[in-house]
């Protein structure tokens, strides 16, 4: 007999690793790209809502990313690429999110994502938070800077990205 307060434990039982979600790892060293997200506010847990494969260029941005100076010059072209992916159809992540874990329903317009890169023969990575700023193109991203630096300046708000 359980006392009260304890149960089986499952409720809080970890998520499944997020190699689990999606396409299976290719052997080829093609990445994975494991899409998590979590509420901005509250606990910072991760939940996989998605997964997408990546290509060819990838896998060789990923295979470039195993040094150092590699994961800097490399990596902000992967979260340019992940973001632009995630925040084009925003909606539609966010929609499966809440689908999954309905715990997210109440803070569906404060979402946050991040992705996880998992390839054949490299241990997965920490997840990487993405903005939607990261993933805008070029010249929208720099309307977006100047007009938000002009706001700060004279007090007004940021215009919606």
């Amino acid at each position: 007999v359980m006392g009260k307060g304890k149960g089986s434990g499952r409720r809080n039982a970890p998520l499944r690793k997020p190699n689990q979600v999606g396409p299976e790892i290719p052997d080829d060293g093609t990445p994975i790209f494991t899409i998590l997200v979590r509420s901005e506010k509250g606990a910072k847990l991760w939940y996989p809502c998605g997964a997408v494969q990546g290509d060819k260029r990838s896998k060789g941005l990923v295979e470039g990313m195993q040094s150092s100076w590699g994961k800097a010059l490399y990596g902000s072209a992967l979260d340019r690429g992940i973001a632009g992916t995630v925040y084009k159809d925003g909606s539609r992540f966010a929609e499966n999110a809440v689908r999954m874990f309905p715990a997210l329903r109440s803070s569906i317009n404060n979402l946050q994502f991040g992705y996880r890169i998992s390839a054949a023969g490299m241990e997965t990575t920490k997840t990487k938070l993405i903005t939607e700023e990261m993933g805008m193109p070029f010249l929208k991203w720099i309307q977006y800077k100047v007009s938000s630096q002009f706001d700060e300046l004279t007090g007004k708000k940021a215009p919606e990205k």
